[in-house]
């Protein structure tokens, strides 16, 4: 028992600490944001210069926060575009046999943009969880950002949720 002492006492101190990431500003394709302090990037693709996308997560084991951000090339159909979203999130793990349930259209913003949006409830692993997909149109691209949280960890996802929206810009090109 007393050798298990400093392995529970190494280990508390491991949980009890908070992840230090600093802010990373990116530049991708004309596109810039900030991934904010505590966040962390788990996936950036290119598909071979037809899109991009990209993924947020607020760091730590029991974390929540995510944002997806994804563009295509091209301007689409709006309304296509967020009932193929849709399509892909109803028929992929984790969210196939969660209950998601999205609301009705409304028109939102993201950054400066003018957006289409649906909001969204779901429980993964038994976690009630709500977030929102937004997706619009602007310089030859269409973007496509999903926001999700555990609904008890919202408070403290909104600055991060905060800071990449109000970092996005657009980069016209020449």
């Amino acid at each position: 028992m007393i050798r298990s002492i400093p392995i529970i006492l190494f280990l508390a101190f491991c949980c009890s600490c908070k992840v230090h990431i600093p802010p990373k500003k990116l530049n991708i394709d004309g596109v810039m944001l900030t991934c904010p302090q505590g966040w962390k990037i788990t996936d950036a693709e290119n598909f071979n210069d037809l899109g991009y996308l990209i993924t947020f997560e607020k760091a730590g084991l029991i974390e929540s926060g995510i944002v997806v951000l994804t563009w295509l090339n091209h301007e689409g159909d709006l309304e296509e575009t967020m009932s193929t979203y849709i399509y892909e999130m109803q028929n992929t793990f984790p969210y196939k046999k969660a209950g998601l349930t999205f609301t009705a259209t409304t028109k939102s913003t993201f950054g400066n943009f003018e957006c289409d949006e649906k909001s969204f409830i779901t429980k993964i692993l038994g976690v009630a969880h709500e977030g929102a997909i937004q997706v619009f149109n602007k310089s030859g691209k269409t973007f496509t950002i999903l926001t999700q949280t555990a609904t008890e960890d919202k408070q403290k996802n909104i600055l991060g949720f905060k800071i990449i929206e109000d970092s996005f810009k657009i980069v016209e090109s020449l």
